[in-house]
């Protein structure tokens, strides 16, 4: 495994051991959402932000 903490430059994001050699990264900020005048334009990087950001985890999706 490798260290659990990777450094984007917008943002650094805390993964999760396997424990068997696999360090993964779940739910990560890849792209700007594509809102108003980026609608259909290629992606920008996330907001940058100063925190470690928890990617242990599948961020848990909004129901309607």
């Amino acid at each position: 495994a490798v260290d659990p903490v990777v450094d984007l430059q917008y943002s650094k994001y805390r993964g999760k051991e396997l424990g068997n050699g696999v360090t993964q990264w779940l739910g990560m900020r890849y792209a700007s959402p594509p809102l108003k005048d980026l609608r259909f334009k290629p992606p920008k990087d996330p907001l940058s932000t100063r925190t470690v950001q928890d990617a242990s985890d599948v961020s848990p999706r909004l129901t309607s």
